[in-house]
Parts: structure tokens; sequence; C-alpha cells
């Protein structure tokens, strides 16, 4: 086996590893509905951050935000557990970044709580 086959092969294992343990999960502050089967595509989005979060992530899950703004009690004060591993957050490809707002608007002007622990 030459270098390039030997490249080839790892590289197509690393996509098909990745594709495996990784699931994109879609959300739509306008159009979205917060359910069991929510964020599977773009035409059944889940609404809310927090909701997802909390109900339907696993390790390696990217979150593609349609365009809107995320407000509210459920886009806000959002805790992400240390148990959960490289969660992406991406705006969906056909929108323009500045469409996507994150109010937070809370009293803290907080969105995001990220614990983690450390043990030795």
């Amino acid at each position: 086996i030459n270098m390039n086959t030997y490249l080839l092969v790892l590289s197509l294992l690393i996509v098909l590893f990745t594709s495996i343990t990784s699931k994109e999960i879609y959300i739509n502050p306008n159009n979205g509905i917060d359910g069991i089967n929510c964020g599977i595509d773009i035409n059944n989005s889940c609404r809310s951050i927090k909701y997802t979060i909390n109900n339907r992530i696993e390790n390696n899950d990217v979150l593609i935000l349609s365009k809107g703004i995320y407000d509210g009690i459920n886009n806000t004060l959002i805790n992400i557990n240390s148990d959960i591993n490289n969660l992406s957050f991406i705006g969906d490809i056909n929108e323009s970044i500045d469409s996507i707002v994150l109010s937070c608007d809370n009293e803290y002007g907080v969105c995001f709580e990220i614990n983690t622990s450390y043990n030795e």
C-alpha cells in the first residue's frame, strides 16, 4: 500500500466515524416546534435552543441555527453540562450571520452557562 492509498483509507474512516457519531440538529425560532423528534431536518426544526440542548443533543452534535431572534425563557440561561463534548453551533449556510440574534433577555444578560468539572 502506498502512502496516498493509506491516507485515502484513513480519511474515509474518519468521515465514516464522524458521520456515525454526530448529527445535525436544526433550530428555527420562527417556525420550529419543540418536540420529541424536532431538529431532524430543516423542515422539522426545533424552536428553542434550551429545549434542544436539554432534550435532543449528544456528543459531537452540530446545532444549525436558522435566521431569527432567539429570545424568551427557552433561549436564555441555557445550561450546557460537562458530560456533553464537542457541541457546535453554526448558522444556516443559506442565511447571513447578522440575521441570527441571541437576545439573552434576562436580568443577567446571560445566554449560556457552561458547567465543567475537574477530577484529579
